[in-house]
């Protein structure tokens, strides 16, 4: 009869035991890290500076002054100054980042509005006449003369 009792208990304990062990190594592996940090905020700008390939950070201080962490997405003020300098001589840039993975990347901003248009705006068809003893303008066909 104990041999009876054993034979029913040994192979629930090896199921219970089997899916806690299971359930164990799913938690580990699924567990992102933690990179709410300033470290992890200043390697994303970095990253996204060096890929941008217009400035050279080897004669830069970067530093993360303040960064709001709000679950995967951040926002950071960031001071660059030239190195060997103060930081009254540096520029402070607000970015915001998008955690990816372990992770953080910059959102690029939207164009700023300093860039010249496309195109300039050609007048319509209806604008006004020029002054009377103006003299006569060609149309302008966008093309440089």
């Amino acid at each position: 009869m104990r041999t009876d009792l054993y034979n029913k208990e040994v192979p629930f304990r090896i199921v219970v035991l089997s899916f806690l062990a299971v359930q164990i190594l799913v938690s580990v592996a699924c567990q992102r890290a933690n990179i709410n940090h300033a470290d992890a905020v200043r390697s994303a700008v970095a990253a996204h500076i060096n890929s941008r390939g217009d400035l050279s950070l080897s004669s830069l201080e970067i530093t993360v002054r303040n960064v709001t962490f709000a679950g995967d997405r951040c926002q950071a003020e960031v001071l660059f100054v030239p190195q060997g300098q103060g930081p009254e001589s540096g520029m402070a840039m607000q970015y915001e980042l998008e955690r990816d993975g372990d992770i953080w990347k910059v959102i690029p901003k939207a164009s700023s509005g300093h860039s010249l248009p496309a195109q300039p705006e050609i007048p319509s068809a209806t604008a006004p006449a020029l002054p009377s003893g103006h003299p006569a303008v060609e149309p302008w066909d966008g093309a440089a003369h």
